[in-house]
């Protein structure tokens, strides 16, 4: 798609023409795969009227839908004489310096239709000055902590230019606005809280004579908005670990309030220090079995705190799974070997290992395909026909800077591996699960969860 606008003068009258070229931007309709095509729309526009211009590739009949208000489009006397392919409406008793909006219809023989994307052009003011354009009432009409709206007017047809920046030297932003008329507006955004912004307005008129304003200033106010929560959910639980992650519309510090009843959220967690969007925080040494309430909140640098959100979950019972040794030095290999006997009744299982993707690199899982989400790897693996057994192997690479993680992690030391499993269908069973010998690091006994559906699982 291309779109040209060309200013002129002619006999003292001023028009515009304007044109648009390829199917792109003119084939949205609706209809059948073959249906009739609008293309080379041209708008030749004077203060009070407008001829549009183009071309179907099926003999057709056409229409001009347009107005003022792009939700109430009016019709023109239709172009139905005869079917063809070059097309000529004309618009009448239009209003000088005034947007109208605009849809082309048409029709073939065959009852083929097609109406175009809405589209628009502005009528010329009509105005022409001797001389270069005066820019004048140049002002910020809106104003935010991250935009600013900044309009101005000129005393003939004319495009528009704006540049700023954080000095009168490093104006080094900048929009244009091709459309000649009497007012323009810009938005600018991406702008920070608290700043004073440089600014300087241009004008070109038809006769390509330049004007630009003097520079002024305006400033951002400080965000008067409280951070908003969003996408707050449960990363992972186990017997005595839950996991919760949220994100914030702007920097802010992290909040938990959290106990076993709603009402008595007694026990709290606090990092007041650091400013972050995304927001993790990992809970150990709680009861197993527990329904707990975790209430979040996050307060930004201007002291301004956010709505609560809570989150609630249920902790698992006990089982088995393995963490590293702390004193495992940094890029160690972690191998996690993991079988399950005895699990032929099972038809098989689906494998869900969460870790700490901060200090654990995933580097080789056999067997088979799996799926990351977030911190966890989800796998279905079917048992051995001959054997029952279902094997596991798992590599990740130790990643730290500085001192090894102490604290932060499941049962108080390095970084959390935890295995749960799903049978994929009934069956009453016994089955044996052995997460063997961790190479490299000290096993610890930490919590494994297993799901059925509606089948008896003895662990071994």
């Amino acid at each position: 798609m291309f779109r040209t606008l060309t200013y002129c003068l002619l006999a003292g009258l001023a028009f515009i023409v304007i044109s648009c070229g390829g199917e792109d931007s003119t084939s949205n309709g609706t209809g059948p795969s073959d249906n009739v095509i609008v293309s080379n729309v041209r708008i030749i526009s004077t203060p009070y009227g407008a001829t549009v211009q183009f071309q179907t590739n099926l003999p057709s009949k056409a229409n001009v839908l347009y107005d003022t208000n792009s939700d109430s489009l009016r019709s023109v006397s239709p172009d139905t004489l005869t079917f063809k392919k070059q097309h000529l409406i004309s618009i009448e008793e239009l209003t000088s310096a005034t947007r109208y909006y605009y849809r082309i219809s048409v029709w073939t023989s065959d009852s083929l239709t097609m109406v175009t994307t809405m589209s628009n052009f502005i009528t010329p003011s009509g105005i022409v000055i001797d001389g270069p354009p005066v820019i004048s009432n140049i002002r910020v009409t809106e104003l935010t902590d991250s935009s600013a709206v900044i309009a101005f007017s000129t005393n003939e047809d004319t495009d528009a230019r704006i540049r700023w920046g954080l000095t009168d030297s490093t104006m080094t932003d900048s929009l244009m606005d091709s459309s000649f008329v009497l007012t323009h507006q810009f938005e600018l955004t991406g702008l920070t809280e608290g700043t004073v912004y440089y600014y300087r307005a241009a004008a070109v008129d038809a006769e390509s004579e330049r004007t630009d304003s003097e520079i002024l200033t305006f400033e951002t106010p400080t965000n008067q908005q409280p951070p908003e929560i969003e996408d707050a959910r449960i990363l992972y639980t186990t017997n005595s670990t839950v996991s919760l992650f949220w994100r914030t519309s702007e920097s802010a510090d992290t909040r938990v309030r959290y106990g076993l009843e709603q009402g008595s959220l007694d026990s709290v967690f606090q990092d007041t220090l650091t400013q972050v969007v995304e927001h993790q925080v990992t809970f150990q040494r709680l009861d197993r079995d527990a329904t707990y309430d975790f209430q979040i909140q996050s307060r930004d640098r201007e002291g301004l705190l956010s709505e609560p959100d809570t989150l609630t979950t249920t902790t698992a019972d006990t089982l088995w799974a393995a963490i590293p040794d702390t004193t495992s030095p940094n890029n160690a290999l972690l191998v996690l070997p993991v079988r399950i006997e005895n699990a032929a009744n099972l038809a098989g299982i689906e494998l869900r290992i969460a870790y700490d993707s901060e200090y654990l690199l995933l580097e080789n899982y056999a067997p088979g395909d799996f799926v990351i989400n977030n911190d966890y790897m989800f796998s279905q693996i079917i048992p051995n026909a001959t054997t029952g057994e279902i094997r596991v192997l798992v590599t990740w690479r130790l990643q730290y800077e500085g001192n090894y993680p102490t604290g932060t992690q499941a049962s108080g030391d390095g970084a959390l591996v935890n295995l749960s499993f799903r049978t994929l269908q009934n069956g009453n069973t016994t089955v044996t699960f052995i997460p063997g010998t961790v190479e490299a690091f000290e096993p610890v006994s930490l919590p494994l969860e297993c799901e059925t559906r509606d089948a008896t699982i003895q662990i071994q």
